[in-house]
């Protein structure tokens, strides 16, 4: 589903007599997603290795999948929250940010904004989330409330109120890279506050058909597979636009192969094939040429067109009682991880015990005593300032 305010950055063009354009660094926040703008002035691929490093994060390596395995065991998600959901056995909380329209755009009514909510809900329960275990919300300013709804004392008909115990639950937050600014001003927040600190898992960007560098919007048909195509319409759009990684000749590609990084139909076939063992092979033989363009694009086609049309009949079954189910407070059903395992941190803090009871370290309660210590000094430092001044 595309970001309806998105847009697809157009190459720049020199011009005769025109002045040499200069290269500009990708840009990567909650307004903007573009990679950077070479001296030719084309846009590039995002570079994630260097977003990692600006972001301050780390990449999910064999070590963490190998224990989401020894949880779960054997499952694979077509979505990643989902499948969180179902593995972890836990509550989710989807925040739906349609109202911003509303806020922002003087144009827009509250009941045609109400009415985008409604509809995305709709497409967001089709993904299969699990009703008893799954609250909708809406928000007045995405990153003021949200970094409320990031700590579970903001729900108690779901946790419970008692904060001294609400506060120490941990939330787990999948979300695009954009959006790390927000909740990394919610991870500072959290730690004064004493709350836990919210864990996120960042995801790419899914590239448009135009290749790396390029961005789906909903404005232009042609830029994404919408979950509303039909299967033909799928067919044409990866055979006729989908970037293609691959040699200009047959000849060529079965010599030199093709480049799996840029080619649309293997990246998009990384998010929606299931068997990793066939999706390296696939990968393998693109890359020595054993396998031709057509073949790479048949491939995504099938997987695009079953995918697309399981949730198109899931989406016909959401009705607007359960879209009013998902947003009310109700109770949410869910038992927690039942192979929990307990790794210890680095610096021997963490946001919980070593027990995994949610209760503050030992090394934490010390370090908020100091705080308090020093705040009550200062505090004390403060009042004598002032009542020598008065006395003066």
């Amino acid at each position: 589903m595309a970001d309806s305010t998105s847009e697809i950055p157009i190459p720049i063009r020199v011009q005769e007599n025109a002045t040499e354009p200069t290269s500009t660094g990708q840009k990567i926040d909650p307004w903007n997603v573009q990679g950077e703008i070479g001296a030719d002035g084309v846009a590039k691929a995002i570079n994630y290795n260097t977003l990692i490093e600006e972001f301050g994060t780390k990449k999910i390596l064999a070590e963490d999948l190998e224990r989401f395995e020894k949880v779960t065991g054997h499952t694979v998600p077509f979505e990643f929250t989902k499948w969180l959901q179902e593995v972890f056995d836990v509550p989710l909380v989807i925040m739906m940010t349609d109202d911003e329209k509303f806020i922002f755009s003087e144009k827009r009514t509250i009941e045609e904004v109400m009415s985008y909510t409604a509809g995305n809900a709709k497409d967001i329960i089709a993904v299969g989330f699990d009703p008893k275990k799954t609250s909708c919300i809406g928000k007045i300013h995405f990153g003021a409330v949200q970094g409320a709804t990031s700590f579970a004392n903001s729900f108690p008909h779901i946790f419970g109120d008692d904060d001294s115990k609400t506060s120490q639950i941990p939330a787990m937050i999948p979300c695009a890279i954009d959006q790390d600014p927000y909740f990394r001003l919610t991870r500072d927040v959290a730690a004064r506050l004493h709350y836990a600190k919210p864990a996120l898992i960042h995801a790419r960007f899914l590239d448009a058909l135009q290749g790396p560098g390029s961005k789906m919007s909903s404005s232009v048909d042609t830029s994404a597979i919408f979950m509303y195509d039909e299967p033909n319409k799928i067919k044409n759009k990866i055979n006729k636009y989908a970037f293609s990684g691959g040699q200009d000749t047959m000849e060529e590609q079965r010599e030199k192969g093709g480049d799996t990084e840029k080619d649309v139909a293997y990246q998009y076939l990384t998010f929606f094939l299931e068997d990793d063992e066939e999706l390296e092979k696939i990968g393998n033989d693109y890359r020595t040429g054993k396998m031709l363009t057509g073949e790479l694009k048949a491939k995504c086609i099938s997987e695009l067109q079953v995918y697309v049309k399981g949730f198109q009949e899931r989406r016909a079954q959401v009705t607007d009682e359960v879209v009013a189910d998902f947003f009310s407070a109700k109770k949410l059903e869910w038992k927690g991880n039942p192979n929990p395992t307990v790794v210890a941190k680095e610096g021997g803090e963490a946001g919980a015990s070593a027990e995994g009871d949610g209760k503050l370290s030992k090394s934490q309660l010390k370090k908020i005593e100091k705080e308090k210590i020093f705040a009550q000094r200062k505090a004390e430092k403060e009042a004598a300032k002032t009542a020598k001044a008065g006395g003066s």
